[in-house]
């Protein structure tokens, strides 16, 4: 038996320019072999579509995918869980990463950056249960680099 951790993988460094879609990312290295339990997002409402991958070819292969995926128009709002097999479980291997990314459409004149209040800030995040706990700090990816795209126009029709 081996103890379960819990992400909490966090991306703080958001900046969603006024009538724009952009993507933030974040990078989260992996430090040791872990095993995937469940998953689930969460953005407030100018998310449009959150997507987590890895650069773990093993993973990506047994997934067939992406390891999460949440489509828009409205991906904050119903974000689904995803759960994973047990036997064989879907491991992410020690020197791997585990990216989040974020895409916003922000259709006010406003600047919203990080924040708890769902009307006036926005999250990236992206929680889950895995085996066996790494340490907190990667559990939270403070070790991760952060991104912005350039920001663009909002796509017609897309909300």
């Amino acid at each position: 038996k081996q103890e379960a951790g819990t992400f909490f993988l966090l991306d703080t460094q958001l900046y969603i320019p006024p009538d724009s879609q952009v993507t933030a990312t974040k990078v989260c290295p992996i430090t040791k072999d872990i095993n995937l339990g469940l998953l689930w997002s969460h953005m407030h409402m100018r998310g449009y579509s959150f997507k987590a991958t890895t650069d773990d070819a093993a993973a990506m292969a047994q997934l067939g995918g992406d390891v999460y995926d949440q489509p828009g128009p409205a991906g904050w709002s119903e974000p689904h869980v995803q759960t994973y097999p047990y036997d064989p479980p879907v491991t992410l291997h020690a020197g791997s990463n585990l990216t989040i990314a974020c895409t916003y459409q922000n259709t006010t004149s406003n600047t919203f950056t990080f924040g708890q209040s769902a009307a006036t800030a926005e999250m990236c995040l992206l929680h889950g249960l895995y085996w066996p706990r790494l340490d907190s700090a990667t559990e939270q990816c403070e070790n991760g680099k952060s991104s912005m795209g350039t920001p663009g126009p909002v796509p017609s029709g897309s909300m």
